[in-house]
């Protein structure tokens, strides 16, 4: 199967965003360039806030599947990440971000350096229209939203008509708090990064390619409710974060029980970034 994946505006979230400003440094990478060309850079220089995208099309073909087989969407699978044969719009990001001012960043790692003295606030949105985003939805939220009609009560007709679907699988408020240790808190619907197949694929990702291993199906993609992080040990050498999280369901705004879920995760990397070791634990 061949893969042609392309980035239009390129595509960086809140957290990798602060990730990067905190290590060495890179070089220009062009994360956002189209909308600032096209509206400017006052909304970053002076607010803070990132907006970049992502777009992945991909042209495949099995040997498998039969004629029929083929013009209907999802012959691919278990392929997970481009399921149909042909060209597929897999999915187009937009993604909006205020990146926090703090010494940790939610759901990825600690940072080294000095504990930030002051109070800081953000907030992370990103929006998936395409064939992946009908496994980006969440129950109780977009799942059924019109735009997604009729393939959201049909799956055999979104399958045979190849339909797109429209996601907003982060939308959350983040802070941080000098207090202590410092304290980061983000709140919300949020991927909760847990497991190597982490989307969106995009620069900074474990996993930047386009298609997936099997173990992307087997990983929550959203949870909703409160994550709170904070850096327990910061050296020359290296440094050592926690969270913990109360959430609630595994895609699904509506859980079956009347009982919150628990996640949590100890994080450690060397200083200078280069290297990571993370454990990660849900209990729902």
């Amino acid at each position: 199967m061949h893969n042609i994946k392309v980035k239009t505006l390129g595509a960086v979230l809140a957290a990798f965003t602060t990730l990067n400003s905190h290590a060495a440094e890179t070089p220009e990478t062009g994360e956002g360039t189209l909308f600032r060309s096209l509206f400017g850079d006052t909304l970053e220089k002076d607010y803070g806030i990132q907006v970049t995208g992502l777009f992945d099309v991909a042209y495949s073909r099995n040997n498998q599947s039969t004629q029929n087989e083929r013009q209907d969407g999802l012959s691919n699978l278990p392929v997970a990440g481009f399921a149909d044969e042909g060209l597929e719009w897999g999915s187009l990001h937009l993604f909006v971000d205020k990146a926090l001012k703090s010494d940790m960043v939610p759901r990825i790692t600690p940072l080294p350096g000095p504990k930030p003295s002051e109070a800081s606030f953000g907030f992370t949105i990103e929006t998936n229209y395409g064939r992946n985003a009908q496994f980006a939805r969440t129950y109780g939220w977009d799942m059924h939203w019109d735009v997604n009609s009729p393939g959201d009560d049909n799956l055999e007709k979104a399958k045979r008509d190849k339909q797109k679907f429209l996601a907003v699988p982060n939308i959350a408020a983040t802070a941080y708090v000098p207090y202590g240790p410092g304290v980061t808190a983000m709140a919300g619907i949020f991927g909760p990064a847990i497991g190597y197949e982490i989307p969106p694929n995009i620069r900074a990702a474990r996993n930047p390619f386009a298609s997936k291993t099997y173990a992307f199906v087997s990983e929550p993609g959203t949870v909703a409710g409160v994550l709170l992080g904070t850096r327990l040990y910061n050296s020359e050498s290296s440094i050592f974060g926690a969270e913990l999280g109360v959430v609630q369901g595994w895609n699904n705004l509506r859980d079956n029980n009347d009982e919150k879920s628990l996640m949590g995760a100890l994080r450690w990397r060397t200083a200078d970034m280069q290297t990571s070791t993370p454990l990660e634990r849900t209990h729902w």
